[in-house]
């Protein structure tokens, strides 16, 4: 196991299912969120009986024992040095423009009638909001590979571009987003603020 991944794995053993989640010493927060959504799952699967840890001292001497880690300065200081970023796409005015969105980024910052760039440094998720226009749709597309392109900082030009849809968002993308509401868009926002002040 590298130091910058996380494992799931389950088996069948003596009538019981077992199952362990691993996490390498540099694993990123979406690969954890990940690996803890697979989990659950796994243990839902497997009939969501009694979850026991158990601390297995022995591990590397299972696997012929213990080579060093692999680090590197860019996953020590990734989180610091490339914090993630969210751009709103829009052609409101008439023209496209990308604007970043300032500050701590939340949930409540994706625009359901627009796009959204979602820069991770070692991903670029493209957002589509339900409401968001063709026209926004494509230029968002062409505008995350441009980003990337013409990054003037060392990023790797290859940095894959994942396309998502509101509603449809996986664990690397809304762990990034602290506390994450699945049914967040299920309440008109007009009648959950309404709701708020009546509280």
């Amino acid at each position: 196991m590298l130091t910058g991944s996380c494992r799931t794995s389950h088996w069948p053993m003596h009538k019981r299912q077992y199952g362990r989640l691993s996490g390498g010493l540099d694993s990123s927060k979406d690969e954890i969120t990940a690996s803890a959504f697979l989990s659950a799952q796994l243990d839902e699967e497997m009939g969501g009986g009694p979850v026991q840890v158990i601390i297995i001292y022995d591990f590397w001497a299972a696997l012929g024992g213990k080579a060093p880690y692999r680090t590197s300065g860019r996953l020590k200081d990734k989180l610091n040095a490339h914090p993630p970023r969210l751009f709103a796409c829009s052609n409101r005015t008439g023209r496209f423009i990308i604007e970043e969105v300032p500050g701590e980024i939340t949930q409540d910052d994706l625009a359901t009638d627009d796009v959204m760039l979602l820069d991770t440094w070692d991903q670029v998720f493209v957002w589509i909001g339900n409401e968001a226009q063709e026209e926004e749709k494509k230029e968002a597309l062409s505008s995350a590979s441009k980003y990337i392109a013409t990054d003037p900082s060392s990023r790797d030009k290859r940095t894959p571009i994942a396309v998502i849809k509101q509603g449809f968002e996986p664990p690397t993308f809304t762990g990034w987003f602290l506390g994450w509401d699945c049914d967040f868009w299920a309440v008109d926002p007009l009648e959950k603020a309404l709701a708020e002040l009546n509280m």
